[in-house]
């Protein structure tokens, strides 16, 4: 009888851990889906659109440079390279 017990008592104590683990990924879903949504209302970028807008400044700054660079040239003509 006690094994019996013990097998009955381990089912339900796994099926508790399974019902627990499922109630907290379903907890985890409303609250991203919920911070999403505040998110978008609010008019937040995504961390996408930031890294986009990182490397669209990034390459931005560099043509800036090479422009810089040519308009030196263009100013100075007689200026020796170093």
């Amino acid at each position: 009888m006690s094994g019996s017990f013990l097998n009955d008592w381990m089912k339900l104590i796994s099926g508790g851990a399974a019902i627990a683990h499922s109630v907290k990924e379903e907890m985890e879903a409303s609250f991203k889906s919920l911070l999403e949504k505040f998110s978008r209302e609010a008019g937040f970028a995504s961390a996408e659109d930031l890294d986009l807008q990182k490397q669209t400044v990034n390459a931005l700054l560099e043509r800036i440079k090479l422009l810089e660079a040519r308009l030196e040239k263009l100013e100075n003509p007689d200026q020796k390279k170093s």
